[in-house]
């Protein structure tokens, strides 16, 4: 989710934000809590966030043959290899999976911070590509990249924001306002869509209309 407890650290070192080194103990603890999860949680985790992957690919136009999540760039299918790299992160405890929250609900969260530094690192070495002064991308390809790893970026940056700002920015549509208060209550995107009604996907459609509304502050 795009909020998590306010003291919660966040952040990913591969997208250069500062985040709260895990103890040991505390990693030997998440993995207890990984290996306790059923096999059905962990494939019902992994279709989900294979789902989100593969409608964020299509929704921002990305090349499944070129580009920064093209199998060749990705050494395997992108999809499930960012799904591996987000559980992995969880299991290495490179990042913190909060009591309460669902574990795709997690992943997506990891998926969004990689996702973008993969776009930026991918852009960054195609513009020094053969040390031409002009990027080999078209217009058109660097803007979409440039969108979608601004909208990942934005979504991972904006968790940490406070309600009372948040809600200066929806205050003219009651629908929103009340999921900005189920958000901060709580950690799941199942149990938001249960508490208004609605499906995970509609939940994530809210999310990205609250983040547009945020943008513009």
């Amino acid at each position: 989710m795009i909020f998590d407890d306010m003291h919660q650290a966040g952040g990913d070192s591969s997208s250069g934000a500062k985040r709260e080194r895990m103890t040991e103990e505390e990693i030997l603890l998440q993995r207890e809590r990984l290996k306790s999860t059923s096999d059905r949680v962990k494939d019902e985790a992994s279709k989900f966030t294979a789902r989100w992957i593969t409608d964020q690919l299509g929704e921002y136009g990305f090349d499944p043959d070129d580009g920064p999540f093209s199998e060749a760039e990705m050494n395997g299918d992108p999809v499930w290899v960012i799904c591996a790299d987000c559980y992995k992160a969880i299991w290495d405890g490179k990042w913190r999976w909060p009591e309460g929250r669902k574990l795709s609900s997690q992943m997506i969260q990891i998926a969004k911070s990689k996702m973008a530094h993969r776009v930026r690192d991918f852009m960054k070495r195609d513009k020094a590509k053969d040390n031409l002064p002009t990027s080999q991308m078209t217009y058109t390809q660097q803007m979409q990249m440039e969108e979608a790893a601004g909208q990942w970026e934005l979504e991972y940056t904006l968790r940490d924001l406070g309600y009372e700002i948040a809600a200066t920015a929806v205050s003219d549509d009651p629908l929103m306002l009340r999921y900005l208060e189920v958000l901060y209550e709580l950690n799941c995107y199942d149990l938001m869509a249960e508490r208004l009604g609605m499906t995970e996907r509609e939940v994530i459609k809210l999310e990205r209309k609250l983040l547009k509304r945020l943008a513009t502050l």
